[in-house]
């Protein structure tokens, strides 16, 4: 009974860069819930026991949906340690990874981290423990729901800790909120 919970109806694989070496995440779900397995890293932070897993995506930004094929990121964390790695990003172009305030539209975002992508447009940022800026959704997709938004940047679009949006179809956009 227990081999049949586990029997996944939909399995998702991706290959991810690692800064050092490509590790494999592979998601099973069913109707009991999810969970995911990686394996093949080399580096020591990428299949941290416990650790949660955001992915951001480049959007549309008329109508928020997926870009098929467009760059694309994850951010894994615990409390005291998260480390982001993206592709598909402009070669050379630099990134800012920030919690956006979605508590006041001019407030300061958290930035986690700064990095600057390679000639093939990857980019590994790490980091320690920090701070987010969480919301009480009420309406929208994650209406009822209190968490942050994570999102990667490029950093010409920040003037300091405030976000001023220049760039916007070049950033990466969460698909989940951290909670």
């Amino acid at each position: 009974m227990l081999l049949i919970n586990l029997i996944p109806n939909r399995l998702s694989t991706h290959q991810t860069w690692c800064g050092r070496r490509n590790f494999h995440e592979w998601n099973f779900e069913n109707d009991n819930g999810s969970f995911g397995l990686c394996f093949d890293c080399w580096c020591g932070i990428c299949c941290w026991r416990g650790a949660q897993v955001v992915k951001l995506v480049a959007k549309d930004t008329s109508t928020w949906v997926p870009i098929e094929g467009g760059a694309f990121g994850s951010i894994m964390y615990q409390q005291d340690k998260f480390t982001f790695n993206a592709h598909g990003l402009v070669p050379n172009g630099d990134y800012t990874l920030i919690s956006y305030n979605d508590n006041a539209w001019a407030a300061p975002e958290v930035v986690l981290g700064n990095g600057i992508a390679d000639k093939n447009g990857n980019i590994l940022i790490k980091g320690g423990k920090f701070t987010l800026s969480t919301y009480d959704y009420t309406t929208g997709e994650y209406a009822g729901q209190t968490g942050a938004k994570i999102w990667l940047v490029p950093t010409s679009s920040m003037t300091g800790d405030n976000l001023n949006w220049v760039d916007w179809g070049n950033f990466l956009f969460e698909t989940s909120l951290i909670t």
